[in-house]
């Protein structure tokens, strides 16, 4: 029973949580602004940033596009450097809203990817840390949105959404058995799915436009398997979602131009722990203490003529996570983005690009894991937009 609850110690202390790694904003029409979007939501993408804003779609509109993210960290220690490794990913989004006759209602549906990517160390890294990190961890979720407007007077708009969604976390460990010394790897794939809300209202006038968001938090209980040893156990996660709230108002200076600026709490100090359950041994609970946070945004759009958009925007993004349960598994630092973009129209439809860099500070840390952490990201995305 000792050496069990050793391989467990080792197992539940090196669980991933990939929250703090949100997914950047899932659309061009948002991302290439740096996420300042919600008073302004104007295009079917409005489904997931501000359902309020669906009624400001005259006809229907078509949404489908990629995210194409890459991100690495840069681990440099007293015996040289390395790097972990990130796969490819490709996070793809869409959002539809039909034409109605009833302009005081609209209604959309939408499918995203709000957090996941993985990421990989070398097993000689997870050796110098005692085998308390994964050297493989992978989070993949994907939200199913359901989102109405109603216009409650000329410029007042309300919406609700429902979002349904699925995750799944892959965790592969290197476990170091003492008595008789030898390695093993252990694994643990599951999943789980969960409800949330949304609500959201708009104000809109000629020059000026005010929004403000709160989807609720959520848990997920992750169910599937423990495999150590050729064996397989049927395990358990649980983990508590962070509600948000986000709020923006817009300038417009100029009818074609925009102006917005955005604030966004997380309430991430839900994630106490996490919760664990391998089947085969006593649950147990590993402490997380993360702390609520604000995000910043400010993002512009310039219409030049009907034919193309000019987008750009920054933003600056904190760390819930506090010194105590930091860990490289998650190498979560305060990050600054900047963002640009464009939007072409086309005979057979409108083409959105946009290329996005964040650049995490840098993490020194002491102890188990000494050595100084440098994270770069880079987003490209490409996206569809055809009205009907």
């Amino acid at each position: 029973m000792k050496t069990k609850i050793f391989y467990l110690f080792l197992f539940c202390n090196s669980l991933l949580f990939s929250q703090a790694f949100k997914n950047p904003p899932e659309s061009c029409s948002a991302l290439s602004q740096s996420g300042a979007f919600v008073a302004q939501s104007n295009d079917a993408s409005a489904v997931n940033f501000n359902p309020a804003g669906l009624i400001q779609i005259k006809n229907g509109e078509f949404i489908f596009g990629f995210n194409f993210p890459y991100s690495k960290t840069e681990y440099t220690y007293f015996a040289g450097k390395e790097e972990n490794k990130y796969n490819f990913a490709v996070l793809p989004y869409f959002y539809y809203v039909p034409k109605l006759e009833n302009d005081g209602f609209k209604f959309g549906i939408g499918f995203n990817s709000p957090y996941g990517q993985s990421n990989e160390w070398s097993q000689d890294l997870v050796r110098k840390w005692n085998y308390q990190i994964p050297y493989y961890s992978s989070m993949q979720t994907g939200n199913f949105i359901t989102s109405f407007s109603l216009k409650l007077t000329s410029d007042f708009s309300i919406g609700f959404g429902l979002n349904y969604t699925y995750n799944r976390l892959v965790l592969k460990n290197l476990i170091f058995i003492p008595n008789p010394g030898i390695e093993t790897i252990g694994k643990m794939d599951v999943n789980g799915y969960s409800y949330n809300g949304t609500i959201g209202v708009l104000y809109k006038k000629e020059k000026l436009s005010i929004g403000t968001v709160y989807r609720t938090g959520y848990s997920v209980d992750y169910h599937g398997t423990c495999e150590i040893f050729d064996s397989n156990y049927p395990a358990n996660i649980k983990v508590d979602f962070p509600d948000r709230i986000n709020f923006g108002i817009a300038f417009y200076p100029i009818k074609n131009w925009k102006i917005e600026f955005d604030t966004e709490y997380y309430g991430f100090s839900s994630v106490k722990s996490i919760y664990v359950d391998p089947g085969f041994i006593p649950s147990y609970e590993i402490p997380k203490n993360w702390k609520n946070i604000y995000n910043f945004y400010f993002g512009t759009e310039y219409i030049k003529n009907e034919k193309l958009k000019l987008r750009g925007g920054i933003a600056k993004l904190n760390s819930p996570i506090p010194e105590e349960t930091w860990e490289p598994s998650l190498p979560d630092a305060d990050t600054f983005i900047i963002s640009f973009g464009t939007e072409i129209e086309t005979k057979i439809g409108k083409i959105d690009l946009t290329i996005l860099t964040s650049i995490p500070e840098k993490v020194k840390k002491e102890g188990n894991y000494e050595g100084i952490y440098q994270s770069r990201g880079f987003f490209f995305a490409v996206g569809y937009k055809k009205e009907f």
